[in-house]
């Protein structure tokens, strides 16, 4: 690790855990969808990326163990199968 992401890592006391700063560059149709995340959900932006990245990883995961996931819509009878390119 370089002297540069030595100093991006901060330790949280209560976990050990370290947190990193990162920049992103984000896509128009991101930004719209961080805006209405925190709009409705009250949530800052770190942490609207944060469950965003959990979610993410959480899929990924179900997938490579060859589950599959479903979404009723609302209002809806069928559950749709959710397709991730």
């Amino acid at each position: 690790m370089s002297e540069t992401e030595r100093t991006a890592v901060t330790r949280h006391p209560a976990s050990g855990v370290g947190a990193e700063r990162t920049t992103t560059n984000l896509t128009p149709r991101s930004v719209r969808a961080i805006h209405n995340l925190v709009d409705w959900t009250g949530c800052t932006k770190t942490d609207t990326i944060n469950r965003a990245l959990q979610i993410y990883e959480f899929i990924q995961q179900v997938m490579k163990n060859g589950g599959t996931l479903h979404v009723r819509q609302s209002g809806g009878a069928e559950l749709e199968r959710l397709t991730f390119f």
